[in-house]
């Protein structure tokens, strides 16, 4: 899953890293874990420095990757629902860009204020008359 985030030259490095980092206990670190966010954890760990140069690299790395990933599927499935509702039985011959713009106003939940120009009340005029 992760083979684009930690190369198979960095497994090693990574073995390594993680070994020393269950063994690590810097006091700083860890008053920040009790409060922070995971990102601002894996920042401040990160930031730790062995002879010069930054240490848990490639754990932080994966760490920071594994952060991304959708922890439930729930947005998904409220995606799924409401294209259900949108596009019944009555309304299944809407096409793709139609049934997108449908959603997407939908799952936005909100309202524009539509202004039409004069251009456009001129034409609608014309259609009608």
């Amino acid at each position: 899953m992760f083979l684009n985030v930690v190369s198979n030259d960095e497994h090693d490095q990574l073995n390594e890293e993680f070994l020393a980092y269950t063994l690590w206990e810097p006091p700083t670190v860890l008053s920040i874990a009790k409060t922070a966010t995971p990102d601002t954890y894996w920042n401040k760990v990160s930031s730790h420095e062995s002879n010069g140069k930054p240490y848990f690299q490639t754990l932080c790395k994966l760490a920071k990757a594994m952060l991304i990933l959708l922890h439930s599927n729930a947005a998904v499935e409220r995606a799924f629902s409401n294209q259900n509702l949108i596009k019944t039985a009555q309304r299944s011959s809407l096409d793709s860009p139609m049934l997108n713009n449908l959603m997407h106003i939908s799952m936005r939940k909100t309202t524009m204020k539509f202004q039409p120009t004069n251009k456009m009340r001129k034409k609608a005029r014309h259609l009608i008359t």
